[in-house]
């Protein structure tokens, strides 16, 4: 279903007391609720003409819409008006008694696009009454039976909280005024319109959808999983990654319905031993957390999900003929094109470099503009190429630290002028860069491949075309209490932003044993964490209820579709112990993309060790619409 977008008015509607023509003005209800718009007979849909209407016809007017309070009949029941659009015509309104009273409120005529076909339920409280939205210049009236707020689905007992939350409270409804006025038939009202200075050109707003999702996306009827170029060690070496089973090979079929020695070996021979070791009967197998995730969602899925070594899925999608690549990979025997979703992983930053990574989205689009194919990549290009490059994630946690008016370390950005010169002690990070590789820690006066400079009236050092490297404010916190790393995923809730909401799955505390960072420990959080490191102020509630703000915060960014749309399925986000007292005690240090995530199983699962794999491969199937029913 496609969502319904508000956009920003480029222009003020034009006053024109003069028109004679009753379809140019906001239509009104008439007093016992009955949806008869004044130039229309009964049983007559509003926006039609009269049987008896002449061939020729002006053009009809543009629509606006209003939902205005119900009234109750003599006999109790309500009368429920509906939004409905006032398309009457001229022909229409010829037909109306020259004393008939004016239904229209003296307004401005209205401009409106294209409806579009899909309906949509606007009101909790009458379900059943739709309207069409337009594509464009949305204006919406809520008479007093409204107790939803459309831009992010909270819902409210009296229509005036309803209106200090969408006044400046909601998030999802920055640069939308709310405008209450009074009506002779209804209750006061509340007018949303969107404010002509905004720097954005679109609001999407999250309505109460039938199957809760704004998504125009077909469920996938096959999916490839591939792994970027991995690393040279086999996976049993990679703690952070791997996934260790308890049942030998031979005990698999009996206690797993999604894994069996045969699998193993048939991905291990695709992948290599970097994703599949210990195969043999036996033998209890280490698995990587991608394999993992992805046997789970092919078990309760109803979509084929492959899985294919990098090199192999290259040369087969970016190196042969586009019209071979259709034909071979996302058409049926029948010739119809398959819809086909590509999910990406990184085993590590650097394991694609950027050439590839274009060249790639690149045949992506053009299968898609030139042959017609239904694929799409998890991620995008976009947010793919801002989650390497680091520094619009920063951006993005720097905006909502300040919003909010709490602490978080200063950046300065490659390129300009240098804003840390007085810092005895910075934190050195270069772009493209995985865990703590890239990651130094430097004294005053070392500068290292920084590109910013000291005094503005040199010129800027050149800056090459690969990563580049920029430096924060030193904090040492990170370094006494470590970090603390949230696994969430989305889980339908039909109040929540675009019907879900985040789950926290388990929190990693991590510490590094040796000050060049080359041993890692890592814990599960619980109540008494803070109590072993003397920060008795802080609890595990409040660090929860700190990363589902955050969560919900980049959710509802104004680019969370081309910049953060796989926080739809879920995210890993890292926090370390705020250095000033009085605040919410955390700061955010990122949002680590799913595809770039180390998930820890081994460390802070007890058995089975892939449980935080199956809660992913769950949300994996419901943003999809893949699992089986």
């Amino acid at each position: 279903m496609a969502p319904a977008i508000f956009q920003q008015r480029t222009r003020k509607r034009p006053i024109d007391e003069s028109s004679k023509f009753p379809s140019q003005r906001r239509s009104k209800r008439h007093c016992n609720g009955s949806s008869n718009v004044p130039g229309t007979t009964p049983g007559t849909a509003p926006g039609t003409a009269p049987e008896t209407a002449p061939e020729t016809a002006p053009a009809i007017a543009p629509a606006v819409f209003q939902q205005h309070s119900s009234k109750r009949s003599s006999n109790g029941s309500r009368n429920v008006p509906a939004m409905i659009p006032e398309t009457t015509s001229a022909i229409a309104s010829s037909n109306t008694p020259a004393n008939a009273p004016s239904m229209a409120p003296e307004t401005a005529p209205v401009t409106r696009q294209q409806l579009s076909s899909e309906r949509y339920s606007v009101c909790l409280c009458h379900p059943k009454d739709l309207a069409n939205i337009p594509n464009q210049d949305v204006e919406v009236d809520y008479g007093s039976c409204a107790r939803n707020c459309v831009f992010c689905n909270h819902v409210f007992k009296k229509a005036k909280y309803l209106r200090k939350h969408a006044d400046g409270r909601c998030n999802n409804s920055r640069g939308v005024k709310i405008r209450a006025r009074k009506e002779r038939e209804s209750k006061v009202g509340h007018t949303f319109y969107l404010r002509e200075e905004l720097p954005s050109s679109t609001i999407e707003p999250s309505l109460s959808l039938e199957n809760g999702i704004v998504d125009n996306d077909p469920p996938p009827v096959q999916l490839i999983w591939t792994p970027l170029n991995p690393c040279g060690s086999k996976i049993d070496w990679m703690r952070t990654l791997v996934v260790p089973f308890r049942y030998t090979v031979e005990e698999l079929p009996s206690k797993l319905s999604w894994l069996d020695g045969r699998e193993l070996e048939k991905i291990k021979k695709e992948l290599g031993n970097q994703f599949v070791v210990n195969t043999k009967g036996n033998e209890q197998p280490d698995v990587h957390q991608g394999v993992v995730t992805m046997q789970i969602l092919k078990d309760i899925s109803n979509c084929k999900v492959d899985i294919r070594a990098w090199h192999k899925f290259w040369k087969a999608f970016v190196e042969q003929d586009e019209t071979k690549v259709m034909n071979s990979m996302f058409r049926d025997a029948n010739g119809l094109a398959l819809n086909t979703v590509i999910l990406l992983h990184w085993t590590e930053e650097e394991s694609w470099v950027e050439d590839e990574m274009c060249q790639f989205y690149m045949r992506l689009e053009r299968l898609r503009a030139y042959h017609g194919a239904s694929i799409r990549c998890i991620p995008s290009y976009t947010e793919a190429l801002q989650a390497r490059g680091k520094i619009q994630d920063i951006r993005a946690l720097n905006e909502d630290a300040i919003k909010r008016k709490q602490y978080r370390p200063k950046t300065c950005y490659p390129g300009g002028v240098c804003c840390l010169p007085t810092e005895e002690k910075t934190v050195h990070k270069r772009q493209d860069s995985c865990g703590g590789a890239h990651v130094l820690v430097k004294t005053k006066g070392q500068r290292g491949a920084l590109t910013c400079s000291f005094n503005p009236t040199m010129p800027m050092k050149c800056m090459a075309n690969g990563p580049l490297w920029f430096h924060q404010e030193f904090v040492d916190t990170i370094e006494r209490f470590g970090e603390f790393r949230a696994f969430i995923v989305t889980e339908p809730d039909p109040k929540g932003l675009r019907g879900r909401k985040g789950k926290i799955v388990c929190i990693a505390h991590t510490t590094w044993r040796t000050k060049d960072g080359a041993e890692m420990h890592v814990e599960l959080v619980d109540d008494r964490t803070f109590k072993n490191i003397n920060c008795e102020h802080l609890t595990r509630k409040g660090l929860e209820d700190f990363f589902l703000r955050r969560f919900e915060y980049l959710r509802r960014r104004h680019d969370w579709k081309e910049r953060w749309a796989t926080l739809e399925i879920g995210v890993r986000m890292d926090a370390a112990i705020s250095p000033v007292i009085g605040e919410e005690g955390f700061w955010l240090v990122e949002a680590t993309r799913l595809y770039f995530a180390d998930f820890f199983s081994d460390f802070i699962h007890g058995e089975p060790k892939y449980r935080l794999c199956e809660e992913i491969a769950h949300s994996i199937a419901r943003y999809l619409s893949i699992q089986k029913r």
